[in-house]
């Protein structure tokens, strides 16, 4: 028995000697992460697909609370008028510049509501047969809107407003008629946020 016990007493001493293991220290919450700020918006307006045009925009963060815009847009149709006038080609093609005021400064801009003065610059051609005018258009506006994106970076964008339509004719040919004058505008915008 007393060998036994010597036996038993090292292996006793040295589960003594064993440092004992730490307690595994609490998990930490992560610290808070900032909202992840929208910086850059790329869309299409489809409204323009009713006019056989082609609407690209350019968003980018320029301050705290506003973003600069570049339109884009592009478009050609050929045009069977029902009053019996001879058919035509339509050429478009067309730059807008703007600045939004986001109601919202950063990390919220630019998503949320918004007003924006701008202007874009058009040039249509009109042709019929061998003869072509073409005319320049300029488009001061203002409008009001609001833009959201998802989680995902899809993006969306709804406007109002108003725009005064300035026209220049430069070589004229029947039935180009004239433009200018108080119009609304509508617009409406699908893409990506990042």
């Amino acid at each position: 028995m007393l060998v036994l016990c010597l036996l038993a007493a090292p292996a006793r001493a040295a589960e003594e000697d064993e440092p004992l293991l730490p307690a595994p220290a609490a998990e930490e919450p992560a610290p808070a992460q900032p909202p992840s700020t929208v910086v850059q918006l790329l869309s299409i307006d489809p409204i323009w697909f009713i006019y056989q045009t082609a609407s690209f925009r350019y968003e980018r963060l320029f301050s705290g609370s506003g973003t600069l815009t570049i339109d884009l847009r592009i478009g050609r149709a050929h045009v069977t008028p029902e009053s019996g006038d001879p058919a035509y080609d339509r050429t478009l093609v067309g730059l807008g510049l703007g600045y939004h005021f986001y109601l919202h400064p950063l990390p919220k801009a630019p998503l949320g509501f918004f007003v924006a003065p701008g202007v874009d610059f058009l040039r249509r051609y009109k042709t019929i047969g061998d003869s072509t005018a073409a005319i320049f258009i300029a488009v001061p506006f203002v409008e009001l809107g609001y833009n959201w994106a998802h989680a995902t970076g899809f993006y969306a964008g709804a406007s109002i407003g108003a725009q005064y339509v300035l026209g220049n004719i430069t070589d004229d040919i029947s039935g180009l008629g004239s433009l200018h004058g108080l119009v609304p505008r509508v617009s409406a915008h699908l893409g990506y946020a990042w």
